[in-house]
């Protein structure tokens, strides 16, 4: 026997609750009325309705409302405010009729436009607040879309990813293979994690394929989900868990169920994913192509019974109810927390006619986390804002015979960095070592393009805002000006490109590069074991990797002379020409080694730096000796394959010094 107390007419009452275990009913007595609570307790496989609770009182049910209307604001079970919108729309054409009919015999239209701003405007005034909650500048925006293939349209989609401004991008049948890069889809500023089918191991043609594309600003770490596609390769699935600055985490799921999957595989795939830990945290968005066309009707099967229950078990509503043309909902978006679901606008490629592009908001209320960044209290010398001029006449008067002084190597660097340290500084001024921020638009875009394109995005947030029709056609206009505009400036870059070859090869190489790959170092990255998110630890597990895999040799190698099969070099001294040409033939590139002076500015000085550099090349030879300075450089972890987030993924390049 339990008791409570309960409240009623002020009164506190006693309530004799009784439990009956064996047929799962509550009792509950109360002077002359009567309760009784019925829970329909059903196994996780066998419901497609949320288990609700019977209430049945003095014998009569009590039905239960999912909306509520408080302060002239209806309330759904979701808070996504769509009954409240459903409602003042309706409303509001109604009223619209009663001023029409009203106002048909006025020979003026000035009654009509002054009813219409009091009765329609004002209504619809307050009901856009209401609509812009969700989609506020704390928001998250994803966009979703079924591409139906990507390898056909690369350039048109890199084109449109760059005018894009969101933080997400989903795509679900992207038929990609590993024979496309990253960099071939997306620019230097988001982080991309794909799973592509495995058409050698399904025996099948391409196809399916699924991508999600985050940010640069946010710390992101892949989930392992290799147990669903080992057990099941015929479904795409990628888990990513995005990370903010207050403690707080978003799970993100993109997944593609083909449609001819079996009953016990879709049940099998559900049991699997229902084991992923990261489902039963607090903020999860599950965003795919589901395959499921009676999902938004009420016709039952199978296969909608077995998702219905999985999503009512962790708790996920289903937020997408944007149909198709055949009036159906294909791609579906489940999540824990409140989204904000409309058509895109601004599709990355042409819709196909079962799956509309989708925005999708989420609000975070957090501030968002730093990606990794060097350590911007170093400083280096901006030679882009250099006074050549002083700097130059410094260099031509100073005298560097004190160098024949020294008769070691490292004594004689450290004197002619110093020396040429304090002339740069005279004329030189200092910045902060700032990694370069990367552009969000492709090497062809120039000001015209850009402009464009946040004329039209400043268009469609205040069609967004205003519902004008006026902003919704400059939209339009805007939209198909950018896209000519992007299309010739491609093609002008394109042919540019091609005329170089022969004028610049570098700038055809540098072209070629990037669309075979960049290093992207994530925020958050994996090394033994441990999850590590500040730049020194990421920058140590770095370092302690690298040298990890460095074995010095300390076998003393002697060839006798006899065996060799060419004639030794024997190089004693140099001389100052030699100098001066190795000197002119370096690059015109401002990259630094350990010293901080870029090779452009040797080439330009070539004659200057000639007799001191002289006297220390001889110096190296006489002593075999290399001066520890020109020992160091800076690595740049370049990215081979596998997992962006894991350290041991990475490659070292090293930044020598420009007279090595």
């Amino acid at each position: 026997m339990a008791q409570t107390t309960t409240t009623n007419n002020n009164k506190m009452d006693l309530i004799n609750v009784h439990v009956q275990q064996n047929l799962g009913v509550k009792e509950i007595s109360k002077s002359s009325r009567h309760l009784t609570i019925s829970p329909k307790l059903i196994p996780f496989t066998q419901t497609l309705q949320r288990p609700l609770t019977e209430l049945i009182t003095d014998g009569e049910h009590v039905t239960r409302s999912d909306v509520v209307k408080d302060l002239g604001i209806y309330f759904d079970s979701r808070l996504s405010f769509r009954f409240h919108i459903d409602e003042v729309v309706k409303h509001s054409l109604s009223l619209l009729g009663f001023i029409i009919r009203q106002c048909r015999d006025f020979t003026s239209t000035e009654p009509m436009k002054m009813l219409f701003n009091a009765y329609i405007i004002s209504r619809l005034q307050d009901l856009d607040i209401i609509y812009q909650l969700s989609a506020s500048s704390s928001s998250v925006q994803f966009f979703y879309q079924n591409v139906r293939g990507l390898r056909s349209k690369v350039i048109d989609f890199y084109n449109n990813v760059c005018s894009y401004n969101g933080d997400i991008i989903v795509l679900t049948e992207t038929w990609l293979t590993n024979d496309i890069s990253d960099s071939e889809l997306f620019p230097d500023n988001y982080f991309i994690f794909r799973h592509d089918r495995d058409i050698h191991r399904l025996n099948l043609s391409r196809g399916s394929g699924v991508l999600l594309a985050v940010a640069n600003k946010f710390l992101c770490q892949k989930i392992d989900l290799s147990m669903i596609t080992e057990i099941l390769p015929i479904i795409d699935i990628i888990g990513v868990k995005l990370s903010f600055n207050k403690g707080l985490h978003f799970y993100i799921f993109a997944i593609y169920i083909p449609p001819w999957i079996t009953s016990h595989d879709y049940e099998l795939l559900f049991n699997i994913l229902s084991t992923v830990d990261e489902l039963n945290k607090n903020h999860v968005i599950i965003i795919g192509d589901f395959n499921l066309p009676m999902f938004n009707t009420n016709i039952i099967n199978n296969y909608g019974v077995i998702l219905n229950n999985f999503y009512l078990f962790f708790n996920l509503s289903q937020y997408n109810e944007i149909v198709n043309s055949h009036n159906r909902v294909l791609d579906l978006i489940f999540s824990t927390n409140n989204c904000l679901v409309d058509r895109s606008n601004e599709p990355l490629v042409p819709e196909d006619p079962h799956h509309p592009a989708l925005d999708i908001f989420i609000q975070t209320n957090s501030v968002l986390p730093m990606k990794f960044q060097m350590n911007s209290s170093n400083k280096i010398f901006n030679f882009k804002k250099a006074d050549f001029h002083k700097l130059y006449n410094q260099l031509v008067v100073t005298d560097w015979s004190f160098l024949q002084s020294s008769g070691d190597v490292n004594d004689a660097c450290t004197k002619f960095y110093d020396t040429l340290t304090a002339i740069l500084e005279d004329s030189v001024p200092k910045i902060s070592n700032k990694p370069k921020r990367s552009s969000n638009y492709p090497d062809w875009f120039d000001n015209t393009n850009i402009r464009c394109l946040r004329d039209k995005h400043y268009a469609l947030k205040q069609y967004k805002k205003h519902k004008s029709q006026h902003h919704f056609a400059l939209f339009k206009q805007l939209r198909s000006k950018s896209k000519k505009l992007i299309y010739s400036a491609h093609k002008r870059y394109l042919f540019d490109i091609q005329e170089s070859i022969t004028v610049n090869p570098n700038r055809f190489w540098t072209f070629i590069q990037k669309k075979k790959g960049s290093t992207r170092i994530p925020g958050l990255m994996n090394f033994n074991n441990q999850k590590l998110t500040s730049p020194e630890d990421i920058v140590n597990a770095f370092g302690e990797y690298f040298k990890s895999v460095y074995n010095p040799s300390n076998v003393n190698i002697n060839i006798p002379a006899k065996t060799l099969y060419y004639h030794p070099v024997s190089v004693t001294t140099m001389s100052q020409d030699e100098v001066i040409a190795a000197l002119k033939s370096s690059k015109d590139t401002l990259i630094t080694g350990f010293d901080g002076i870029p090779s452009f500015f040797l080439k330009d000085c070539a004659d200057i730096f000639a007799k001191p550099l002289l006297y220390i090349f001889n110096l190296i030879l006489k002593t075999s000796t290399v001066p520890n300075i020109w020992k160091k450089s800076f690595v740049c972890p370049i990215f081979k394959k596998g997992d962006i987030d894991n350290i041991q993924n990475y490659r070292s390049i090293p930044l020598m010094c420009p007279p090595i």
